[in-house]
Parts: C-alpha cells; structure tokens; sequence
C-alpha cells in the first residue's frame, strides 16, 4: 500500500525532531540514500537547528536561488497581429543587446485564429530598456542589403 507522503512528512518531522545533533548529522552524511520527502524534512530540520554547516554546497546554493527576489517585471511595448513580425521584432532587439522575450507567441501560432482575443503576440521588455527599444523598432528597416558593404 501506497505511504501518505503528507503523513510520512509528519512521522519524519517526529523521529528527527527527537534525535540528537550528531544522530542528525549522521544521517546529513548518507543523505542521497533518503527518499526525497525525507531528504526535505532532514533539510527543514538542519535549518530549524541552525547546523546549515551541514548542508551540502548544491544544498546551500537551490536554499539560496529559492529565497532569491523575483525577477523585475517586463512591460510590454508593442503587440502583433502575426508572429513573424514579432520574431522580427524580438530578433531586432537582441542583437543590439536588450532583454526580451514574446507572450502569447505559441498561442497565437498554434490557434491563429484567436489573435485579437489575446491582443496580440506582446513582445515584453525590462522597463528601464522600454525607451531605448521603442526608438530602435521605430527605425526603418532598409528593403535591400547594400551588397557594396559587407
């Protein structure tokens, strides 16, 4: 019969809050032997004592990019009625370095049907790179390469 990982949580929250620190640091030692719920409540135990020495380092750094802020919020500044515009767009932007990405992209090319129900496919920049991406979509797009130029 299958165990209640929620009720294994509790019965593992018991048993390791009633050992000693050497019995938890034993157990630290052999971690990868444990199932992961157990491996969960050993790690909510460590920190709970304040033994975080005995956290492995690849413990220590998924602890850290857990309590990390959130990434700052895109804002959008163009919509598209077709997704190759947008793929353009995008493109445009990342070569001159600026952080992007689309919304509803997939949507719109699976489902081309309900792009005005979206609003379109968005296209999203940081909000300090707003500005300087407005102007360089703003800029025309030549209709021929100068073959004179490489």
């Amino acid at each position: 019969m299958p165990t209640d990982p929620e009720r294994e949580r509790h019965r593992l929250m018991d048993v390791y809050s009633r050992m000693a620190d050497g019995e938890i640091e034993e157990i630290a030692e052999d971690e990868a032997s444990l199932t992961g719920v157990a491996r969960q409540v050993l790690r909510d135990e460590i920190a709970r004592r304040g033994l975080a020495h005995l956290l492995s380092d690849q413990d220590k750094s998924q602890d850290e990019a857990a309590n990390a802020t959130e990434p700052e919020p895109m804002v959008t500044i163009r919509s598209f009625g077709d997704v190759m515009q947008a793929w353009l767009a995008k493109s445009n932007l990342e070569s001159s370095a600026i952080e992007c990405h689309l919304v509803d992209d997939n949507m719109v090319r699976l489902h081309w049907g309900i792009v005005n129900v979206l609003g379109g496919v968005k296209l999203q920049v940081k909000r300090e790179d707003a500005e300087v991406a407005l102007e360089l979509l703003e800029q025309p797009v030549p209709e021929q390469p100068d073959e004179d130029n490489p």
